[in-house]
């Protein structure tokens, strides 16, 4: 799980809950506002955490492991433009590297910045949060952190996890919501990988868990409203029925009303005009001897 807590210490027992209940074996902390003087103990699990290098209440990132998970510390890199801290852990299928980021959006990293960081990680490794915007990985628009992260990311050959949902929710009206924290990994097939939204931890951004699986993932595919043997003419025939352009709107919550009654038409419509085709689940090609294996 992946998660910029705004201030770690002020919901470290929401957090353990949230590590308990929803079985999270790492969880990737950004903007931790740790000092030196700073001090987390979580009942069955580990925290390694670096620092904003001022020592102020501010950046910081950390990752906190279950114990009894084989595990040590790797990469601590505490500079103004981002703090990372990782901890590579041995499993059966060879090392995996966890690693925790947290980048101020003032600095404008370049190409070079990112890819210089992706290199001292080697093998397979996940990575959560680099606080960057892209349409890529579904934020609503592209700025030029993100950009340049992007084309460090396929420079390295890495992929990108994400919900394709929002994940930051802030307090000022004047601002929008947006997708800023996803995962970067590479060496992991997506087919062992799923990424799910979570609602139960609150700091102005919300969670997201990876789930990486010893065995194939089977995902449904995303839902979509025509295809290519859609009938159009149905459609347009079908839509036409059911819009009424003589209804009379006065009030707020009657144009709320009718543009939900437009939607759910162009929703049925759509439906309506395209034939049921039976699709594969994602993963069920695969030969038997290639599952076990």
């Amino acid at each position: 799980m992946t998660w910029n807590s705004n201030g770690l210490l002020q919901h470290k027992e929401n957090l353990l809950v949230s590590l308990v209940e929803q079985k999270i074996d790492v969880c990737l902390i950004s903007e931790t506002h740790f000092t030196r003087e700073s001090y987390l103990k979580l009942r069955g699990f580990e925290v390694y955490h670096t620092i904003h290098p001022s020592n102020c209440a501010r950046g910081g990132s950390a990752v906190i492991i279950k114990t009894g998970i084989l595990h040590h510390g790797d990469v601590k890199i505490e500079k103004e433009e981002f703090q990372v801290i990782s901890v590579k852990i041995k499993n059966f299928t060879g090392a995996l590297t966890v690693a925790a980021i947290y980048s101020p959006p003032r600095h404008n990293l370049k190409r070079e910045d990112y890819l210089n960081l992706l290199q001292r990680f080697t093998g397979k490794f996940i990575i959560g949060d680099f606080n960057s915007k892209h349409t890529y990985w579904g934020s609503r628009l592209t700025n030029t952190k993100g950009s340049e992260l992007y084309q460090a990311i396929k420079g390295y050959h890495c992929e990108v996890h994400t919900t394709g949902k929002p994940t930051y929710w802030p307090t000022d009206m004047n601002k929008i919501q947006g997708l800023i924290d996803f995962f970067v990994s590479k060496n992991l097939s997506s087919s062992f990988i799923d990424v799910t939204e979570k609602f139960d931890l609150n700091s102005g951004h919300s969670p997201i868990a990876l789930t990486l699986s010893e065995t194939i993932i089977k995902k449904g595919r995303n839902p979509t409203l025509s295809k290519c043997l859609t009938d159009w003419d149905m459609f347009r025939a079908t839509l036409v029925k059911r819009i009424n352009l003589r209804v009379a709107i006065s009030t707020n919550d009657e144009l709320e009303e009718e543009v939900q009654k437009f939607v759910t038409d162009i929703q049925q419509a759509a439906w309506e005009a395209t034939p049921l085709i039976p699709t594969k689940v994602k993963g069920n090609t695969y030969p038997q001897e290639v599952r076990k294996k």
